[in-house]
């Protein structure tokens, strides 16, 4: 597993697939922070999407949609989580 921090005024995409040397990553779960709250979204290994909001669980759309990737809910994406292919 790979954890990797974004810039706060970060405006391009988050990458779905890394290589770092020649090992390949894949995004499986993003945390995002707002209004003193943080929250997450994650893939399952069903390729399900779930958002975890403290007291809250829920079933998203299959995968992550890329205009969605940098903002949840109004909070902002500040760690991106990577597991090796």
């Amino acid at each position: 597993m790979m954890c990797i921090p974004l810039p706060h005024d970060m405006t391009v995409g988050i990458n779905k697939k890394l290589k770092i040397d020649t090992i390949n990553y894949t995004l499986q779960g993003i945390v995002y922070h707002g209004s003193n709250h943080f929250t997450c979204r994650f893939l399952d290994k069903a390729g399900k999407c779930w958002a975890i909001d403290g007291q809250k669980i829920s079933v998203l759309e299959a995968g992550y949609r890329e205009p969605t990737l940098l903002v949840s809910g109004g909070r902002r994406a500040v760690l991106a989580i990577y597991t090796r292919d």
